[in-house]
């Protein structure tokens, strides 16, 4: 199947098959999820300051690559989530 569009399958809409390999369509949609930190924590890391709010630093490989190599760690993030019914 078509990596963008197993991508919008797994995030319930085909309209979401439009992203194709622009991480920041990724990231914008992945952020609007319950478990965007979960995501975050797989491309980069996640740091709780002092006060208390959270920053995500997605690793620069992700950001600048047009390959779509932070979508294909989304789908393996949705689809490990869909396999364990989370």
């Amino acid at each position: 199947m078509d990596r963008d569009k197993k991508f919008a399958e797994l995030m319930g809409d085909t309209a979401f098959a439009l992203v194709g390999t622009d991480p920041i369509s990724v990231l914008r949609l992945m952020r609007e999820r319950d478990d965007w930190y979960d995501f975050a924590a797989k491309i980069g890391f996640v740091n709780v300051q002092p006060s208390k709010k959270k920053k995500v630093f997605v690793d620069s490989d992700y950001l600048f690559d047009s390959t779509g190599k932070i979508r294909d760690v989304a789908i393996k993030f949705l689809e490990r989530k869909k396999e364990l019914n989370v």
